[in-house]
């Protein structure tokens, strides 16, 4: 016959009570880094379509 199977604890494998909730705050870090480096992104894109715009109108301004 097979022995009574133990219940092991989290705490008798080395691992902390805080280790699993380490896991969500990276994601949600990981996702905040990704949502601030998209909207540098686009507002590097802008600033440059914008100057682009604005130095063009003014090579056709001084043109006439």
């Amino acid at each position: 016959m097979a022995p009574a199977p133990e219940q092991m604890s989290s705490m008798v494998r080395g691992w902390t009570s805080g280790a699993a909730s380490a896991a969500p705050m990276l994601n949600s870090r990981h996702a905040a880094i990704q949502r601030r480096n998209q909207a540098i992104d686009l507002r590097v894109f802008m600033l440059d379509k914008y100057r682009e715009a604005k130095y063009r109108f003014l090579d056709m301004s001084h043109v006439a």
